[in-house]
């Protein structure tokens, strides 16, 4: 948390930096249909592009871990009023019910037993990135019951 607060603040362009990550998922996982959509033109945001980068690499990297192979992987900007929502979708099983308010505690984790040690640490730190940012984040499952979705709320300018 505290390697957190101590990151340098700076205003930049959120949509160019959701743009290049898009492009940059894309590439990454080819195994899966990457999308990146937004119809916000620019939007400054004050904070820190490597933090929310790596907040978004843990978003992107758990919609991966849960959606099956050649399934949709969404990254999306909307304005909500005076903010806008980072949108991280994916195809898969949706959350259960009593998970999605725990989902972003420390050593909190839904997936099944494997023989890769999770430690349930990586939602934690989105919610501490989004915090940081004067933002709040959530996860609910799609309407449909085809998958999950994550909503980041950041104002313009927060820090």
């Amino acid at each position: 948390e505290e390697s957190i607060h101590n990151n340098p603040v700076e205003e930049f362009d959120l949509v160019a930096l959701c743009r290049e990550l898009g492009a940059a998922y894309a590439s990454l996982y080819g195994d899966r249909n990457v999308t990146f959509d937004t119809r916000v033109p620019t939007w400054t945001l004050r904070g820190a592009p490597d933090l929310v980068a790596q907040m978004l690499d843990k978003l992107v990297d758990n919609a991966h871990d849960f959606s099956p192979e050649g399934g949709h992987i969404g990254l999306a900007l909307r304005e909500s009023g005076n903010a806008i929502d980072i949108l991280v979708e994916n195809d898969g099983p949706p959350l259960p019910e009593h998970m999605q308010t725990q989902l972003f505690d420390a050593m909190v984790s839904v997936r099944e037993s494997s023989d890769d040690v999770h430690l349930g640490l990586g939602l934690h730190v989105v919610r501490l990135i989004a915090a940081f940012h004067g933002g709040s984040v959530t996860a609910s499952n799609r309407e449909d019951g085809s998958g999950v979705l994550f909503r980041v709320r950041l104002s313009g300018s927060s820090v």
